[in-house]
């Protein structure tokens, strides 16, 4: 039986099957496609560890029994400015008197995960050489 076959009798008995697929698959514009990588390379690190950090900050605030912030896009960017750099044009750096809280748990907990000779990820505000014309059509 066929992969196509046993999946359409997989959903007549309400059965789902998850097709996974790349994007080397189905995306055929390599100069894009380099630059796609590129900037899932520059931001996955960020997420990661701003996604600790603003774990790390609500457990510690549960133990405290403080009340806890609005889990909202706001509070996670301040966890991404707060482990991370910028750098560019506009480049603003978190500051501790920005966010108080969140620093104690930066400073506490955060930081004390890390290894020793780790360096804080680039959040760059202006991306250099990226080509737009590629998006356009000809």
């Amino acid at each position: 039986m066929s992969t196509q076959q046993q999946r359409r009798e997989a959903n007549k008995a309400r059965r789902f099957y998850n097709v996974k697929s790349g994007v080397n698959k189905f995306f055929t514009n390599q100069d894009l496609l380099e630059q796609i990588q590129q900037a899932v390379h520059l931001v996955t690190p960020i997420l990661v560890e701003g996604n600790m950090l603003a774990n790390l900050h609500v457990l510690r605030l549960l133990e405290a029994t403080d009340a806890i912030p609005k889990l909202d896009q706001t509070f996670y960017n301040r966890c991404f400015s707060a482990v991370s750099f910028a750098t560019g044009h506009r480049a603003q750096q978190f500051t501790e008197a920005s966010d108080a809280s969140l620093a104690t748990s930066y400073n506490t907990l955060y930081s004390q995960s890390l290894p020793a000779n780790h360096q804080k990820p680039e959040r760059p505000t202006l991306i250099k050489d990226v080509s737009f014309a590629l998006l356009q059509p000809s």
